[in-house]
């Protein structure tokens, strides 16, 4: 399901150094923070282009999507706020319908499809570079 872009300048942008399918970098936008079963540092995000079912469905995405979830991967990173660049995440696609509906999101009702990181800008996660304050 694809939703209206939001009009202002992406928040970050959203790359990967482990699967070039996520190339080019993709635009994002922050919706609100998830929790997720026993975690509450998930953020649920719009992004553009979208990931495509003919691309993922293999993976288990039965739908384009535009609104996913990413959680930080490793110790010490966070969302909230985003405290270095890149942040090392997990890129999930909710399989449920209308994810922005949701409070909690619990096993199954998610894939953990790839590794990526955002970034702060379009050029930084073109060149997938190490951005220090």
């Amino acid at each position: 399901m694809t939703t209206p872009l939001p009009t202002a300048s992406p928040d970050f942008y959203l790359s990967s150094l482990e699967d070039a399918s996520l190339d080019p970098p993709r635009k994002c936008w922050r919706i609100r923070r998830m929790k997720v079963d026993m975690r509450d540092d998930a953020l649920l995000i719009r992004l553009d282009p979208p990931l495509l079912k003919s691309v993922y469905g293999r993976y288990g995405l039965n739908a384009d999507a535009d609104v996913i979830m990413v959680a930080p991967r490793l110790s010490g990173m966070y969302l909230f706020p985003i405290n270095e660049w890149p942040i090392f995440v997990y890129v999930c696609p909710i399989t449920v319908a209308d994810p922005q509906s949701l409070d909690v999101v619990h096993a199954g009702e998610f894939i953990n499809l790839a590794w990526g990181e955002l970034y702060p800008d379009y050029q930084s996660a073109l060149d997938k570079k190490l951005v220090y304050p």
